[in-house]
């Protein structure tokens, strides 16, 4: 079975977060208080950006799933039976799509970021050539010696690069997804919760989030699907540490009885 992450606030309810970028086969059985007077609904969010995607396989008689889109995410919002009840099996898999907006040039891609590209790699190799030479150039960037804070400003890709220093992995992350870009390659920069091998079963057991910050920027970018690719903490395509990246798999309100287990597809 796949370890999952359970954390649990009066204020937010229940929160499971589990390896998202292992395709996962996930059991949920929730049942819910009459008595209790919280909203009663179980949420599964999903960024626009995301390179998995939840698909409905098995749900229990008439529990209802709304179908809600946002800016930047969608949301499926599910709601327990006159029993009282969810029970539902999610399976998340990748998806093998891309858009215009995964090679669209936005404001941070100018002529440094252009020249600095074209003079690192020939646009006429293999997509895996050109990703694995940016990945490698980006990696040698080495951080500032700044504390730094939720709140400090990341360096732009220009200003990585004419100083050769970085300030936070949302740094590297967006200079590669650009750099890729300039290469007409899709790419885009993805956030999620990084937990070493150490942390995965010290959190399994907590009931609230971590005082320790675990969120962490990486990248992907399509050749032939989505590769995976972090440049701050190392993993490249096939070396990408997939077990490592966390993600929200369900939010739920109005009950602490839900059981939620995960295995891999």
């Amino acid at each position: 079975m796949i370890q999952l992450l359970r954390f649990q606030s009066k204020e937010q309810g229940i929160r499971v977060d589990g390896p998202v970028y292992i395709a996962l086969e996930v059991m949920i059985d929730a049942n819910y208080d009459a008595t209790n007077h919280r909203k009663k609904e179980l949420q599964i969010n999903v960024d626009n950006d995301a390179v998995v995607w939840p698909h409905f396989v098995d749900l229990d008689d008439r529990v209802k799933v709304e179908h809600k889109k946002h800016l930047d995410s969608q949301q499926y919002i599910l709601t327990p039976n006159k029993k009282g009840k969810i029970r539902a099996k999610v399976n998340f898999e990748p998806t093998y799509e891309f858009s215009e907006e995964d090679l669209l040039w936005d404001s941070h891609i100018g002529s440094i970021v252009k020249k600095r590209s074209y003079t690192l790699v020939s646009p006429y190799i293999a997509i895996q050539d050109i990703a694995r030479k940016v990945y490698d150039y980006i990696r040698r960037i080495p951080f500032t010696n700044e504390k730094i804070y939720m709140l400090t400003k990341p360096r732009t890709p220009t200003q990585v690069i004419t100083s050769n220093r970085a300030r936070k992995c949302v740094c590297k992350a967006e200079l590669f997804k650009d750099m890729l870009r300039v290469f007409g390659i899709p790419a885009r920069m993805l956030f999620g919760e990084y937990y070493d091998e150490t942390s995965i079963p010290k959190y399994s057991s907590h009931l609230t989030r971590p005082t320790h910050m675990h969120g962490h920027a990486f990248c992907a970018f399509y050749d032939h699907g989505w590769n995976l690719a972090d440049p701050t903490l190392g993993g490249f395509a096939s070396e990408f540490k997939i077990p490592n990246y966390y993600d929200h798999l369900v939010t739920t309100q109005g009950t602490s009885d839900v059981k939620i287990s995960a295995k891999e597809l």
